[in-house]
């Protein structure tokens, strides 16, 4: 049973009311009898943010009257500390289940959830009270919304349009379990019923790219992606998406299983016999696709950095990245190839092999544009810069740096790997 506790940091009297101890049960009989939300504050003792939280925004009087009137508020301690009574000892363990089943990963974490106990809306980190009302209005309204949509699907409704809010509901709310159940009947109520994949939907098969991680080798729609992946290419107007999302379900059924069998038993794993497993069962192209990645996360494990080098090379050698790079995932991907090997590789072979990649790169990179883990052009010039600075070009690499100082925000860790240039000194 969830037990849920409120600790006050200080009298709220016109702000935020927040419940006494209860259980979840006595939680969801106390919200549906009086027809209210839940709001859960998910908080730590040493989390500054939480405690500006206790001080600004939930004594805000126009806060306390939107959740005093519309919300069951409650408070969760979820660190521990050795100044701890008996009350905060006695919801450790609850606790524990609401983080690693909610996935609460920062603090503070603000869930909101309907009177059914139905997760609904999460926000992360401090809120202002103008921000924090927002947020509680969002997650009425996207309650009311489950609400509809989850009696269409009661009723045996599998359309796209009833399953595909209720699954983005439940990522956003990082609710992993319902998007399961989600997917599942997504698959065998919906497309399993459905001849032929030239009846999907691009929607579907989008929807099917996204959440790849629940789509099984044995679903029927599985071999639609192997068998007719030219046709599901043209369906959603993209090149090699049939191949990628088939990809990603045999390198985790099969590549990821074998790589955690391997790490558990101590031994390598035989890539030779994958190769041959995977190039029988489905097709070369996703033996080309998959192993070379299952390589490059073995030897990351066991960091040995010229294996890993090596699979590297293998891994765009053998087709990837072999289409121009018109999406910024691709391109930041393949930068991140290049300065792996600028960082372990010796190899001047390897090196150039990294350049000719970050010439690519280069090339592809748009300067208005902010790439996945927030990087920008000039951080792709700063590879390049490295590479040919490792490579013995020196000149070279300190007028790319140079040009690089504008096309970043990291300006202070490209003015000292050009300083580093400029004294010949090592930058790796």
């Amino acid at each position: 049973m969830l037990l849920l506790s409120c600790y006050f940091a200080h009298a709220q009297e016109k702000g935020t009311h927040f419940t006494q101890r209860l259980s979840w049960n006595q939680v969801l009989e106390k919200a549906k009898a009086e027809n209210k939300f839940i709001f859960v504050d998910c908080f730590a003792t040493w989390c500054g943010p939480c405690r500006e939280m206790d001080r600004i925004t939930y004594p805000e009087a126009d806060v306390g009257k939107l959740l005093n009137a519309s919300f069951l508020s409650l408070k969760l301690q979820c660190d521990t500390s050795k100044n701890d009574g008996i009350e905060e000892r006695m919801q450790y363990a609850d606790a524990r289940r609401v983080v690693s089943g909610l996935q609460v990963t920062g603090y503070p974490t603000l869930l909101f959830f309907s009177p059914e106990g139905r997760l609904v809306h999460r926000e992360v980190g401090f809120l202002a009270p103008e921000q924090f009302i927002g947020a509680a209005e969002k997650a009425i309204t996207e309650a009311q919304t489950y609400t509809t949509l989850d009696e269409h699907y009661k009723k045996g409704e599998r359309a796209a349009g009833i399953l595909r809010p209720l699954l983005d509901m439940a990522w956003a709310c990082k609710d992993t379990m319902t998007v399961a159940l989600l997917m599942r009947g997504y698959l065998h109520d919906r497309l399993d019923q459905l001849p032929d994949p030239a009846l999907c939907e691009k929607d579907d098969f989008k929807l099917l790219g996204r959440f790849s991680d629940y789509l099984s080798s044995a679903d029927k729609v599985f071999s639609w992606f192997i068998g007719r992946r030219e046709e599901i290419d043209s369906i959603v107007h993209k090149k090699d998406f049939a191949l990628t999302v088939a990809s990603n379900v045999i390198y985790r059924e099969v590549l990821a299983t074998a790589i955690k069998k391997a790490q558990a038993d101590g031994y390598a794993p035989s890539w030779k016999t994958l190769e041959g497993q995977i190039a029988g069962r489905f097709g070369e192209k996703y033996a080309a696709k998959t192993v070379p990645k299952a390589k490059m996360n073995w030897y990351l494990y066991k960091q040995d950095w010229e294996n890993y080098c090596a699979a590297a090379i293998e891994r765009i050698d053998r087709g990837n990245f072999v289409h121009t790079l018109s999406d910024p995932n691709s391109i930041s991907v393949l930068n991140n190839f290049a300065w792996g090997i600028f960082q372990h590789s010796n190899d001047k072979e390897k090196l150039k092999k990294a350049l000719a990649w970050s010439d690519r790169v280069v090339a592809a990179a748009n300067d208005s544009v902010t790439y996945p883990d927030g990087l920008h052009s000039g951080d792709f010039m700063d590879t390049k810069a490295n590479l040919l600075y490792k490579l013995g070009r020196r000149n070279d690499a300190i007028s790319v740096e140079t040009a690089a100082l504008g096309k970043t925000p990291k300006v202070a860790d490209l003015r000292e790997a050009l300083q580093k240039m400029q004294e010949n000194k090592q930058t790796w």
